[in-house]
Protein backbone atom coordinates (compact mmCIF):
# COMPACT_ATOMS: atom_id res chain seq x y z
CA UNK A 1 0.00 0.00 0.00
CA UNK A 2 1.31 3.67 -1.22
CA UNK A 3 0.50 6.27 2.13
CA UNK A 4 0.88 9.91 1.72
CA UNK A 5 0.23 11.96 4.65
CA UNK A 6 0.69 15.62 4.71
CA UNK A 7 1.63 16.47 1.19
CA UNK A 8 -0.24 19.82 0.12
CA UNK A 9 -1.76 20.17 -3.53
CA UNK A 10 0.93 22.45 -4.99
CA UNK A 11 3.88 20.30 -3.42
CA UNK A 12 2.12 16.99 -5.44
CA UNK A 13 1.62 18.84 -9.00
CA UNK A 14 4.66 20.32 -9.06
CA UNK A 15 6.03 16.88 -8.37
CA UNK A 16 4.51 15.63 -11.33
CA UNK A 17 6.12 18.25 -13.43
CA UNK A 18 4.80 18.83 -17.67
CA UNK A 19 2.92 16.75 -20.14
CA UNK A 20 -0.36 16.49 -20.76
CA UNK A 21 -0.18 12.88 -22.32
CA UNK A 22 0.15 9.44 -20.04
CA UNK A 23 3.36 8.17 -19.55
CA UNK A 24 6.34 9.46 -21.26
CA UNK A 25 3.90 11.81 -23.14
CA UNK A 26 1.95 9.33 -25.09
CA UNK A 27 -0.93 9.38 -25.49
CA UNK A 28 -3.23 5.88 -25.82
CA UNK A 29 -5.16 5.80 -28.91
CA UNK A 30 -2.73 7.89 -31.07
CA UNK A 31 -0.98 5.10 -32.57
CA UNK A 32 -2.85 2.03 -33.01
CA UNK A 33 0.01 -0.65 -31.66
CA UNK A 34 0.17 1.63 -28.67
CA UNK A 35 -3.40 1.51 -27.37
CA UNK A 36 -3.51 -0.57 -24.50
CA UNK A 37 -7.06 -0.80 -23.15
CA UNK A 38 -10.40 -2.20 -25.15
CA UNK A 39 -11.67 0.12 -27.82
CA UNK A 40 -13.96 -2.54 -28.81
CA UNK A 41 -17.39 -1.50 -30.45
CA UNK A 42 -19.91 -1.15 -27.59
CA UNK A 43 -22.30 -3.44 -29.62
CA UNK A 44 -19.72 -6.51 -29.42
CA UNK A 45 -19.18 -5.83 -25.51
CA UNK A 46 -20.86 -8.61 -23.23
CA UNK A 47 -22.22 -9.10 -19.67
CA UNK A 48 -19.74 -11.25 -18.08
CA UNK A 49 -22.33 -12.00 -15.49
CA UNK A 50 -25.71 -12.29 -18.57
CA UNK A 51 -25.93 -16.07 -17.82
CA UNK A 52 -26.02 -15.09 -13.83
CA UNK A 53 -24.65 -15.90 -11.58
CA UNK A 54 -20.76 -15.73 -10.59
CA UNK A 55 -17.96 -13.99 -8.09
CA UNK A 56 -17.88 -10.93 -9.03
CA UNK A 57 -13.85 -9.54 -8.19
CA UNK A 58 -11.83 -6.94 -9.40
CA UNK A 59 -9.44 -7.03 -12.65
CA UNK A 60 -7.03 -4.90 -10.83
CA UNK A 61 -5.18 -4.08 -7.71
CA UNK A 62 -6.34 -0.99 -5.47
CA UNK A 63 -3.95 1.68 -4.22
CA UNK A 64 -4.44 3.19 -0.56
CA UNK A 65 -3.87 6.44 -0.31
CA UNK A 66 -4.06 8.75 2.90
CA UNK A 67 -4.75 12.27 1.83
CA UNK A 68 -4.70 15.52 3.94
CA UNK A 69 -7.92 14.70 6.51
CA UNK A 70 -9.29 11.40 4.92
CA UNK A 71 -8.20 8.03 2.85
CA UNK A 72 -8.91 7.01 -0.86
CA UNK A 73 -8.56 3.87 -2.74
CA UNK A 74 -7.50 4.12 -6.32
CA UNK A 75 -6.71 1.90 -9.65
CA UNK A 76 -5.63 3.41 -12.51
CA UNK A 77 -5.17 1.66 -15.79
CA UNK A 78 -2.15 2.40 -17.88
CA UNK A 79 -2.49 5.77 -20.63
CA UNK A 80 -6.11 6.08 -18.79
CA UNK A 81 -8.53 8.21 -20.71
CA UNK A 82 -9.38 9.49 -17.80
CA UNK A 83 -11.28 8.76 -14.64
CA UNK A 84 -13.97 8.71 -12.62
CA UNK A 85 -14.23 9.46 -8.46
CA UNK A 86 -17.06 8.42 -6.60
CA UNK A 87 -18.53 9.46 -3.91
CA UNK A 88 -20.60 6.77 -1.20
CA UNK A 89 -24.00 7.59 0.89
CA UNK A 90 -24.86 8.91 3.99
CA UNK A 91 -22.98 6.97 6.77
CA UNK A 92 -21.20 5.32 3.85
CA UNK A 93 -17.36 4.54 3.57
CA UNK A 94 -15.37 3.59 0.74
CA UNK A 95 -16.06 0.15 1.41
CA UNK A 96 -19.79 0.96 0.52
CA UNK A 97 -18.80 1.56 -2.96
CA UNK A 98 -16.60 -1.73 -3.39
CA UNK A 99 -20.08 -3.88 -2.88
CA UNK A 100 -20.56 -6.82 -6.02
CA UNK A 101 -22.73 -4.11 -8.36
CA UNK A 102 -20.39 -1.40 -7.96
CA UNK A 103 -17.14 -3.67 -8.91
CA UNK A 104 -18.82 -5.19 -11.86
CA UNK A 105 -19.05 -1.12 -13.10
CA UNK A 106 -15.56 -0.80 -12.21
CA UNK A 107 -14.25 -3.74 -14.30
CA UNK A 108 -15.87 -2.10 -17.55
CA UNK A 109 -14.47 0.86 -17.00
CA UNK A 110 -11.31 -0.13 -15.60
CA UNK A 111 -10.80 -2.27 -19.27
CA UNK A 112 -11.83 0.61 -21.45
CA UNK A 113 -8.97 2.69 -19.94
CA UNK A 114 -10.59 5.17 -17.05
CA UNK A 115 -9.30 5.29 -13.76
CA UNK A 116 -11.60 4.22 -11.08
CA UNK A 117 -10.45 6.61 -7.71
CA UNK A 118 -12.96 6.36 -4.39
CA UNK A 119 -13.06 8.80 -1.61
CA UNK A 120 -14.37 8.75 2.35
CA UNK A 121 -16.13 11.78 2.80
CA UNK A 122 -14.01 14.01 5.34
CA UNK A 123 -17.29 14.10 7.97
CA UNK A 124 -17.05 10.89 9.36
CA UNK A 125 -19.98 11.49 12.17
CA UNK A 126 -17.53 11.41 15.01
CA UNK A 127 -19.89 13.66 16.38
CA UNK A 128 -22.34 11.33 16.52
CA UNK A 129 -23.95 12.30 13.42
CA UNK A 130 -23.73 10.48 9.89
CA UNK A 131 -20.89 10.74 7.53
CA UNK A 132 -22.10 13.13 5.19
CA UNK A 133 -20.20 15.47 2.02
CA UNK A 134 -20.35 19.27 3.04
CA UNK A 135 -22.83 21.36 1.43
CA UNK A 136 -20.76 24.22 1.77
CA UNK A 137 -20.41 26.21 -1.31
CA UNK A 138 -17.41 25.08 -3.83
CA UNK A 139 -14.41 27.35 -2.63
CA UNK A 140 -15.15 26.58 0.92
CA UNK A 141 -16.34 22.76 0.70
CA UNK A 142 -13.60 20.47 2.59
CA UNK A 143 -14.96 17.26 0.11
CA UNK A 144 -13.84 19.08 -2.76
CA UNK A 145 -10.26 19.93 -1.31
CA UNK A 146 -10.38 16.43 -0.84
CA UNK A 147 -10.94 15.73 -4.61
CA UNK A 148 -8.22 18.12 -5.62
CA UNK A 149 -6.00 16.56 -3.56
CA UNK A 150 -7.20 12.81 -4.16
CA UNK A 151 -6.50 14.32 -8.38
CA UNK A 152 -3.07 14.84 -7.49
CA UNK A 153 -1.82 12.37 -5.57
CA UNK A 154 -3.13 9.89 -8.42
CA UNK A 155 -0.89 12.09 -10.88
CA UNK A 156 1.72 11.34 -8.81
CA UNK A 157 1.96 7.92 -8.61
CA UNK A 158 0.46 6.72 -12.19
CA UNK A 159 -0.08 7.14 -15.48
CA UNK A 160 -2.54 9.69 -14.70
CA UNK A 161 -2.19 13.62 -15.63
CA UNK A 162 -3.68 16.00 -13.17
CA UNK A 163 -5.18 18.05 -16.33
CA UNK A 164 -7.41 14.42 -17.13
CA UNK A 165 -10.59 14.34 -17.82
CA UNK A 166 -12.69 13.54 -15.04
CA UNK A 167 -16.77 12.50 -14.28
CA UNK A 168 -18.07 12.49 -10.70
CA UNK A 169 -20.22 9.71 -9.67
CA UNK A 170 -22.30 9.65 -6.42
CA UNK A 171 -24.88 7.30 -4.62
CA UNK A 172 -27.51 8.59 -2.46
CA UNK A 173 -25.96 11.60 -0.53
CA UNK A 174 -22.79 10.94 -2.60
CA UNK A 175 -25.01 11.59 -5.63
CA UNK A 176 -26.45 15.15 -4.23
CA UNK A 177 -22.38 15.80 -3.93
CA UNK A 178 -21.13 14.72 -7.34
CA UNK A 179 -24.00 17.48 -8.72
CA UNK A 180 -22.01 19.74 -6.27
CA UNK A 181 -18.23 18.71 -6.76
CA UNK A 182 -18.65 18.38 -10.64
CA UNK A 183 -19.75 22.29 -10.89
CA UNK A 184 -17.42 23.49 -8.13
CA UNK A 185 -14.68 21.50 -9.29
CA UNK A 186 -15.31 22.88 -12.82
CA UNK A 187 -14.83 26.30 -11.16
CA UNK A 188 -11.54 25.05 -10.05
CA UNK A 189 -10.02 24.61 -13.31
CA UNK A 190 -10.48 20.82 -12.97
CA UNK A 191 -11.39 19.05 -16.47
CA UNK A 192 -14.59 18.18 -15.00
CA UNK A 193 -16.84 16.05 -17.87
CA UNK A 194 -20.12 15.53 -16.58
CA UNK A 195 -21.77 13.84 -13.80
CA UNK A 196 -23.82 10.31 -12.22
CA UNK A 197 -25.98 9.99 -9.77
CA UNK A 198 -27.19 7.16 -8.74
CA UNK A 199 -30.12 7.20 -6.46
CA UNK A 200 -30.55 10.48 -5.76
CA UNK A 201 -29.30 13.65 -6.80
CA UNK A 202 -32.58 16.36 -7.56
CA UNK A 203 -30.74 19.04 -9.49
CA UNK A 204 -28.95 19.56 -12.27
CA UNK A 205 -25.07 20.10 -13.12
CA UNK A 206 -23.85 23.45 -13.40
CA UNK A 207 -22.08 24.82 -16.27
CA UNK A 208 -24.47 22.68 -18.40
CA UNK A 209 -22.32 19.92 -17.65
CA UNK A 210 -24.30 16.68 -18.98
CA UNK A 211 -25.52 14.52 -16.41
CA UNK A 212 -26.71 10.74 -15.93
CA UNK A 213 -29.16 9.54 -13.78
CA UNK A 214 -30.09 6.23 -12.38
CA UNK A 215 -33.19 5.08 -10.87
CA UNK A 216 -34.74 2.31 -9.24
CA UNK A 217 -38.16 0.88 -9.85
CA UNK A 218 -39.20 0.97 -6.04
CA UNK A 219 -37.27 3.67 -4.98
CA UNK A 220 -38.40 7.81 -4.91
CA UNK A 221 -34.72 9.32 -3.93
CA UNK A 222 -34.05 11.72 -6.69
CA UNK A 223 -37.78 12.32 -7.24
CA UNK A 224 -37.65 9.15 -8.59
CA UNK A 225 -37.45 7.46 -12.25
CA UNK A 226 -40.36 10.29 -14.13
CA UNK A 227 -38.34 12.94 -12.52
CA UNK A 228 -34.65 12.02 -13.30
CA UNK A 229 -36.29 11.79 -16.72
CA UNK A 230 -36.95 15.28 -16.41
CA UNK A 231 -34.01 16.35 -15.23
CA UNK A 232 -32.25 14.57 -17.75
CA UNK A 233 -34.35 16.40 -20.37
CA UNK A 234 -34.00 19.24 -18.95
CA UNK A 235 -30.22 19.41 -19.43
CA UNK A 236 -29.74 18.07 -22.51
CA UNK A 237 -25.90 18.18 -23.75
CA UNK A 238 -25.97 14.61 -24.10
CA UNK A 239 -27.82 14.02 -20.80
CA UNK A 240 -29.06 10.39 -20.15
CA UNK A 241 -31.62 8.72 -17.49
CA UNK A 242 -31.19 5.23 -17.19
CA UNK A 243 -34.07 3.71 -15.13
CA UNK A 244 -33.58 0.74 -13.03
CA UNK A 245 -36.36 -2.03 -13.23
CA UNK A 246 -37.25 -4.98 -10.66
CA UNK A 247 -36.17 -8.46 -12.01
CA UNK A 248 -36.67 -11.90 -11.23
CA UNK A 249 -34.66 -13.48 -8.94
CA UNK A 250 -32.34 -16.27 -10.48
CA UNK A 251 -31.77 -19.08 -8.50
CA UNK A 252 -28.14 -18.89 -8.68
CA UNK A 253 -28.16 -14.59 -7.73
CA UNK A 254 -26.85 -14.97 -4.48
CA UNK A 255 -23.02 -16.54 -5.89
CA UNK A 256 -22.28 -13.34 -7.01
CA UNK A 257 -21.38 -12.44 -3.33
CA UNK A 258 -18.15 -14.39 -2.30
CA UNK A 259 -20.15 -15.71 0.72
CA UNK A 260 -22.34 -18.39 -1.81
CA UNK A 261 -21.63 -21.07 -4.05
CA UNK A 262 -23.90 -21.82 -6.63
CA UNK A 263 -25.29 -24.85 -5.09
CA UNK A 264 -25.57 -22.84 -1.82
CA UNK A 265 -27.48 -19.59 -3.54
CA UNK A 266 -29.95 -22.14 -5.58
CA UNK A 267 -30.68 -23.70 -1.85
CA UNK A 268 -31.91 -20.56 -0.72
CA UNK A 269 -33.77 -19.75 -3.66
CA UNK A 270 -35.79 -22.57 -3.21
CA UNK A 271 -36.37 -21.77 0.60
CA UNK A 272 -37.41 -18.48 -0.53
CA UNK A 273 -39.94 -20.01 -2.33
CA UNK A 274 -41.18 -23.22 -0.64
CA UNK A 275 -40.43 -22.06 2.85
CA UNK A 276 -41.17 -18.39 2.87
CA UNK A 277 -43.02 -17.73 -0.34
CA UNK A 278 -41.36 -14.38 -1.01
CA UNK A 279 -40.94 -15.32 -4.62
CA UNK A 280 -42.20 -17.80 -7.48
CA UNK A 281 -40.41 -20.65 -8.91
CA UNK A 282 -39.49 -17.74 -11.86
CA UNK A 283 -38.38 -15.52 -9.12
CA UNK A 284 -40.93 -13.44 -9.62
CA UNK A 285 -41.46 -11.44 -5.85
CA UNK A 286 -44.59 -12.03 -4.41
CA UNK A 287 -44.38 -10.79 -1.29
CA UNK A 288 -45.99 -7.22 -1.03
CA UNK A 289 -44.01 -4.17 0.07
CA UNK A 290 -45.40 -2.75 3.66
CA UNK A 291 -44.66 0.74 4.02
CA UNK A 292 -41.42 1.86 3.28
CA UNK A 293 -39.74 -0.94 0.92
CA UNK A 294 -36.46 -0.47 2.21
CA UNK A 295 -37.77 -1.04 5.99
CA UNK A 296 -40.21 -3.60 5.09
CA UNK A 297 -36.75 -5.71 3.82
CA UNK A 298 -34.64 -4.51 6.69
CA UNK A 299 -37.36 -6.32 8.85
CA UNK A 300 -37.29 -9.51 6.13
CA UNK A 301 -33.64 -9.94 6.27
CA UNK A 302 -33.67 -11.24 9.86
CA UNK A 303 -36.11 -14.33 8.53
CA UNK A 304 -33.46 -14.85 5.80
CA UNK A 305 -32.36 -18.49 6.83
CA UNK A 306 -28.50 -18.43 6.24
CA UNK A 307 -25.60 -17.15 8.33
CA UNK A 308 -24.81 -14.19 5.94
CA UNK A 309 -28.32 -12.55 5.75
CA UNK A 310 -26.63 -8.91 5.32
CA UNK A 311 -25.24 -10.21 1.98
CA UNK A 312 -28.42 -12.15 1.21
CA UNK A 313 -30.59 -9.26 1.24
CA UNK A 314 -28.32 -7.28 -0.49
CA UNK A 315 -29.27 -8.89 -3.45
CA UNK A 316 -32.65 -9.00 -2.68
CA UNK A 317 -32.55 -5.23 -2.52
CA UNK A 318 -30.94 -5.26 -5.73
CA UNK A 319 -32.98 -7.21 -8.11
CA UNK A 320 -35.97 -5.21 -6.34
CA UNK A 321 -35.01 -2.32 -7.43
CA UNK A 322 -34.80 -0.56 -4.04
CA UNK A 323 -32.32 2.31 -2.90
CA UNK A 324 -29.39 0.07 -3.99
CA UNK A 325 -26.80 0.61 -6.94
CA UNK A 326 -27.58 -2.01 -9.33
CA UNK A 327 -25.60 -3.17 -12.37
CA UNK A 328 -28.16 -3.90 -14.15
CA UNK A 329 -27.02 -0.89 -16.78
CA UNK A 330 -23.12 -0.68 -16.27
CA UNK A 331 -22.40 -1.14 -19.72
CA UNK A 332 -24.45 1.72 -21.17
CA UNK A 333 -23.42 3.60 -18.00
CA UNK A 334 -19.68 3.14 -18.87
CA UNK A 335 -20.14 3.72 -22.81
CA UNK A 336 -21.84 7.09 -21.51
CA UNK A 337 -18.86 7.95 -19.22
CA UNK A 338 -16.48 6.91 -22.04
CA UNK A 339 -18.36 8.98 -24.50
CA UNK A 340 -18.25 12.59 -22.03
CA UNK A 341 -14.33 11.58 -21.09
CA UNK A 342 -13.07 11.48 -24.92
CA UNK A 343 -15.43 14.21 -26.24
Amino acid sequence: MRWIYGVTLVALVACKGGGSGGADGDVAGDDDDDVVHSTLPWSQVTDTQQDCCSTVKVDFQWTESRLETTKAQWAMPPDPIGAVVVFHGSNGSIAAVQQIEWLELYNVLYDRGIGVMLLNSVDRGDGGGKAQWSELPGPDNPDVDEVDILLATVADESDFEFEDPVVTIGYSNGAKFSLLCSGAAYDRGRNIRGAVMHNGGNGFPDHGLPGLWVSAENDSSGGGADNMQSLAERQGNGSLHLAGDEIPLHPARFAKQPQFDEEESIQLFDLLVEDRGWVDAAGNRLIQFEGDPDEFVDDLENQIPVNNKIEAAYQLRVVWALHRMSAQHKLAEAAWIEEQLLR
